[in-house]
């Protein structure tokens, strides 16, 4: 077994037609089947990083993500649909006692899930979704009678 390699990546300084140069952070991502992309990301202008060593910290904890899926890219779920099963698995499963979630709590989240969420994001890579656009969905359901986001302790009272 090959051991795992640690990636520092590495900097390249782009300049633009318009405006200041930015700051290009590269590094390989290793897939499931060990096949490897190289990636990119820019960090910043030049003005807001003068110096490589100042963009180096920018990108710190960028860094330990990478290297937490390179050295275990098994466990890391690459779509999200990936990621909610294990939730299913282990968060929702009906046959095991929850101090956190109750019986119809776990129904309810497994039909959201199975029903809304997951047709609507389950093709996604879970680092492509992004909060504003999961807000922008949400605020799309506000009018589905079928979900209710509001919560008011007084209207317990009614469900019970």
């Amino acid at each position: 077994m090959k051991r795992p390699r640690y990636q520092h990546g590495f900097f390249s300084r782009h300049a633009r037609k318009k405006g200041p140069s930015v700051w290009v952070y590269r590094w390989r991502e290793i897939g499931p089947s060990g096949e490897s992309k190289m990636r990119s990301l820019a960090i910043g202008t030049v003005k807001q990083y003068p110096t490589e060593t100042l963009a180096w910290k920018a990108v710190e904890m960028l860094r330990f993500d990478i290297n937490y899926q390179t050295l275990r890219p098994d466990a890391v779920p690459e779509k999200f649909r990936q990621l909610s099963e294990h939730y299913q698995m282990v968060e929702l499963d009906l046959e095991k006692p929850s101090e956190r979630k109750g019986h119809q709590t776990k129904q309810l989240y497994e039909t959201y899930l199975r029903t809304r969420i997951v047709p609507r994001w389950g093709d996604y890579r879970v680092r492509e979704i992004r909060a504003v656009a999961v807000e922008r969905w949400l605020g799309s359901l506000a009018g589905d009678p079928f979900i209710d986001f509001s919560f008011d302790p007084s209207n317990r009272s009614r469900s019970e």
